[in-house]
C-alpha cells in the first residue's frame, strides 16, 4: 500500500526489535531500505516511543522484547538513494548524551578544545572538531538495538590522546543504563587492521612466573562450535623465565614466551558462549586471603564483545567457580565478584572510568582481598578504580550499607586457591570478528609487584 504524499509528511516509522525486516536487511538502516522502496523521503524513530516518568521516550529493544538503550538520535529522515544528490540520514529529533554541552549546530555539542560528539544513527561520535566529509561512514551506520556505540576518531587516520581523554570523560558522565550499553570502536587504522602483535621480542626474566607457555602449550579457542571444555585447565609447575634482562629499567620487552588466546569470532551452532583458560591451582597458602597480581597483556584488533573475562581469582569448580575477575565491558574495564555455586548465585559489577587500549601492551596489576572483599585494578602503574561496597554500578540502585553482596563485606570467597589467565566469551554475537589476547610476565605475590 503506498501512502498519499500529503499524509506522508506525518507518518513515522517505528522499529521494533534486532532484525525489524529479517536477517537479509540486517547490515543497513531501516529507514534507508523503506525510503528506498517507496521512492519518498521518510522519517523514522529508533525505537519505539513510549511513555517514561519525563514525558515520551524513544527506546531500543532486543530480540525478547526487552528495552535495551535510548538512542541519542530518536528520529531521523532518509532520502531515497536514486534521488540526485541524495543525502546521508538527517536528524530530526535527539537527545543530548549528557548535561551542560554547549551545541556548534543541531546534533553536535563542543567537548573541549580538540574534541567535538556528534549524534549518528549507531551512537556518537568523537571527532576531531574540522568536518569530514558529508558521506563518512561513520553517518550511515545503523544502529544496533543492543548496543550504543561510540566511535572514537575518524576511519583510516590515527586517534589523538585529546579523543581518547574525551571519550573517556564522556563516558564517566553518561546515566548508568547507557553506560551499560556502550561499546567503544576506535577508528585508529592500525587498531582496525591490526591481526596479531608486531614480531614478539625475547621477554624479561620475571620476578617470580607462576605459568608459563614455554611449559604449556599455548592454548587457543579451535572452534566454537560447541562449548569448549577446560582443555587448558592444568596445573604448571611455578618456574622463573632464564630469558633475556630488559635491555634497560624502562624498557621491558614481550612476546616471545606470551601465552596466546584466539576467538575465532561469530559463533555458529547456536553456541552462546565459549572460553580457554590457563589455570594455577593449588596456590601457597599465603595467597588465600589476600593477594596482588601483574601481567602484562594485549589485545587485538579489539575486543568485540559485550564482556570478556581476562583474569580471576577464586575457588575450584571452573568454569563454575566462585570469583573475583577483571574483565573488559564495552571496551572498558570490569571488576567483578560472581557467585556460581552455592546458594544465593550472583555477582556484583563496578564498571571503572577507563578506556582498555587495544594492539598495545600494557601493565595490568591487581589486589583480591577476601577480609574485605575488595579489588583494586592499576593500568601501568596507575589506577583504574575499585570493586568495594561504594563502588558498584551493577545491580543498580545498591545500597552500601548491604556490604558487597548477600550483606557480607568478608570471606565470600572462602579461600583463593586457582587462578586463571585467559578469555571466556560471554556474549558473542553475529558481529563479532575474530580478535586475539596475550598474557606475558604473569607474577602473584602477598604484596604489589609493580610493573618492569
Amino acid at each position: 500500500m503506498r501512502v498519499r504524499s500529503r499524509a506522508s509528511v506525518k507518518v513515522r516509522i517505528a522499529p521494533y526489535g534486532v532484525t525489524p525486516l529479517g536477517t537479509a536487511y540486517a547490515s543497513e538502516p531501516i529507514g534507508q531500505i523503506i525510503a528506498d522502496l517507496v521512492g519518498e523521503r521518510i522519517a523514522v524513530y529508533s525505537g519505539l516511543p513510549v511513555l517514561g516518568a519525563d514525558g515520551v521516550d524513544v527506546v531500543a529493544y532486543d530480540a525478547q522484547g526487552q528495552p535495551s538503550w535510548r538512542p541519542f538520535t530518536t528520529e531521523l529522515g532518509y532520502w531515497p538513494r536514486t534521488t540526485p544528490n541524495a543525502m546521508p540520514p538527517s536528524i530530526i529529533e535527539h537527545r543530548p548524551p549528557v548535561g551542560g554541552l554547549v551545541a556548534l549546530r543541531p546534533g553536535v555539542y563542543q567537548l573541549g578544545e580538540g574534541a567535538v560528539v556528534e549524534l549518528v544513527n549507531s551512537g556518537l561520535w568523537i571527532r576531531d572538531p574540522a568536518d569530514p566529509p558529508l558521506d563518512t561512514d561513520v553517518r550511515t551506520l545503523p544502529m544496533d538495538p543492543l548496543w550504543a556505540r561510540i566511535t572514537v576518531g575518524v576511519p583510516g587516520l590515527p586517534t589523538s590522546p585529546e579523543l581518547f581523554a574525551a571519550a573517556t570523560e564522556l563516558y564517566s558522565r553518561l546515566d548508568p543504563d547507557t553506560q551499560r550499553a556502550v561499546r567503544f570502536v576506535f577508528s585508529d587504522a592500525s587498531q582496525l587492521v591490526e591481526e596479531k602483535p608486531a614480531e614478539p621480542v625475547p621477554a624479561p626474566r620475571p620476578l617470580a612466573v607462576v605459568a608459563s607457555a614455554k611449559t604449556v602449550p599455548p592454548p587457543t579457542i579451535e572452534d566454537t562450535d560447541v562449548e569448549l571444555e577446560p582443555v587448558t585447565e592444568v596445573e604448571p609447575e611455578p618456574v622463573v623465565d632464564d630469558g633475556p634482562e630488559p635491555e634497560s629499567e624502562t624498557d621491558a620487552a614481550h612476546g616471545k614466551h606470551s601465552a596466546h588466546f584466539r576467538c575465532p569470532g561469530r559463533p555458529t551452532g547456536g553456541v552462546s558462549n565459549a572460553y580457554a583458560y590457563l589455570i594455577t591451582k593449588s596456590v601457597p597458602a599465603e595467597l588465600r586471603t589476600h593477594n596482588f597480581g601483574r601481567a602484562y597483556f594485549y589485545m587485538t584488533p579489539k575486543p568485540t564483545s559485550v564482556n570478556i573475562g581476562l583474569l580471576f581469582g577464586g575457588t575450584a569448580g571452573f568454569p563454575r567457580p566462585t570469583y573475583m575477575s577483571v574483565a573488559s565491558h564495552y571496551g572498558g574495564w570490569q571488576l567483578g565478584f560472581i557467585k556460581q555455586m552455592g546458594s544465593p548465585g550472583g555477582e556484583v559489577q563496578a564498571y571503572p572510568v577507563d578506556v582498555m587500549p587495544v594492539a598495545t601492551w600494557m601493565c595490568l596489576e591487581w589486589e583480591f582481598n577476601d577480609q574485605p572483599d575488595v579489588i583494586n585494578l592499576w593500568r601501568d602503574g596507575k589506577v583504574v578504580g575499585p570493586l568495594d561496597p561504594n563502588h558498584i554500578n551493577f545491580p543498580t540502585g545498591h545500597n552500601p550499607a548491604s556490604g558487597l553482596f548477600n550483606n557480607m563485606t568478608m570471606g565470600l570467597i572462602g579461600a583463593f586457591t586457582d587462578f586463571g589467565f585467559g578469555l571466556y566469551d560471554w556474549h558473542p554475537d553475529q558481529s563479532t570478528f575474530p580478535y586475539d589476547v596475550y598474557y606475558d610476565d604473569i607474577v602473584l605475590d602477598t604484596k604489589r609487584v609493580g610493573c618492569l
